[in-house]
């Protein structure tokens, strides 16, 4: 089962620029258009060997959908070859911005650093420090610092997929900034397969903030972050604590996790991560009852459409809390928020709403919305 009809109709054109291909095979499935204008499709088998594969790179590029291309290799350099070209993907640049704030009462003078712990080729990490910015902080002063990070492989570094992590050096204070997008927990069947794989994937970061001995770095010291490491956690964890399809069992009321497991319950509910500020907006409030909304999945809900940061299907599962900027304890949270205005302000149109006719062509940007966290990190002592 798809998103949408149009994501379905994406995948069945990209289907059918993959069969055209001459050297593409079609092992199992069906790339034809099939169930109607349903939200079903077919998964899909491809299979091609590695020189049709080399002449054609585009087949490596990403299919959204249940299909899967074997490339077959006659000898250990194809599949060299092939794993770097897989490599060479991972391009262009990472976007960082920073907000730095003030509280104190003279100016500062402030050496931000940061650094990238890039996954290797063993899936194990390496951390590399990169110079930041070097400025001073006026009293009461707020500043955004933005610097593009290069992602593309060099003579000295190869870039490989998986998770990687960021952390700041502000005046040599370490701030872990931790970025996951934890599977979607559907697209699957009863076995709830990609449910349990997102419950599992944020109980990850679980185990990274409170040092997990089983998580081994590549000097083979075990744990994750150090007790009192400061952190932020943040990405779409695709999981609402009450609503939504999540690996959970029912709440029994409103922020009230009923007793068993909660995918990102594992989080909200973890005495090590500051929740005392909720993120929210007007505008998610609004849209639970748009009249532009094509289903009551809204009004059943049990959490506060405030807080929701995702325009979904009303039909199912509707608008849901999934996107998190998650501080540690030990930073004081200032400010918060969703970026999700009203149809009444003249923002509007950069988000745009859910709209059943167009689907996904309703949205300007996404049918996510930025969430923002201003913290406070204390003084060095």
């Amino acid at each position: 089962v798809m998103l949408s009809s149009r994501v379905r109709a994406g995948y069945l054109r990209r289907l059918a620029e993959l069969s055209a291909v001459k050297g593409v095979e079609l092992r199992s499935g069906s790339a034809q258009a099939a169930h109607g204008n349903s939200v079903v499709a077919s998964a899909v088998l491809l299979r091609t060997t590695f020189p049709v594969f080399r002449e054609h790179p585009t087949l490596g590029e990403e299919c959204f959908g249940p299909s899967t291309i074997i490339v077959e290799c006659d000898h250990e350099n194809d599949i060299a070859a092939a794993a770097a070209w897989y490599a060479q993907v991972l391009g262009g640049a990472v976007q960082l911005t920073l907000s730095l704030r003030s509280t104190a009462a003279t100016p500062q003078r402030l050496a931000v650093d940061y650094t990238v712990h890039h996954v290797r080729a063993d899936g194990n990490h390496s951390a590399k420090v990169f110079k930041g910015w070097t400025l001073s902080l006026a009293a009461g002063e707020t500043r955004t610092l933005r610097k593009s990070h290069p992602v593309r492989p060099v003579t000295t570094r190869r870039y490989h997929r998986g998770r990687h992590a960021l952390d700041l050096r502000i005046n040599g204070q370490v701030v872990h900034f931790i970025v996951a997008h934890p599977t979607p927990p559907v697209f699957d069947g009863p076995e709830d397969r990609n449910g349990k794989r997102n419950h599992d994937e944020i109980r990850l970061l679980r185990d990274y903030i409170h040092g997990a001995n089983y998580i081994v770095d590549d000097a083979g010291k075990p744990g994750g972050l150090a007790p009192g490491a400061k952190f932020v956690l943040a990405g779409d964890f695709n999981a609402d604590l009450c609503d939504g399809d999540s690996f959970k069992v029912p709440c029994e009321a409103a922020n009230k996790p009923g007793k068993g497991p909660n995918a990102i319950g594992q989080l909200l509910l973890d005495p090590l991560i500051n929740t005392q500020v909720t993120p929210k907006s007007a505008g998610g409030t609004a849209a639970a009852t748009d009249p532009d909304n094509n289903g009551p999945a809204n009004q059943a809900h049990l959490g506060d459409p405030a807080f929701d940061t995702a325009d979904f299907n009303d039909a199912n599962p509707g608008n849901l809390r999934v996107d998190y900027v998650l501080p540690s304890a030990n930073l004081k949270i200032v400010g918060a928020g969703v970026f999700w205005p009203t149809r009444q302000d003249s923002r509007f149109a950069l988000v745009g709403t859910f709209n059943k006719p167009n689907l996904y062509a309703s949205f300007a940007s996404s049918d996510h919305r930025a969430v923002w966290v201003d913290v406070l990190v204390p003084a060095a002592r």
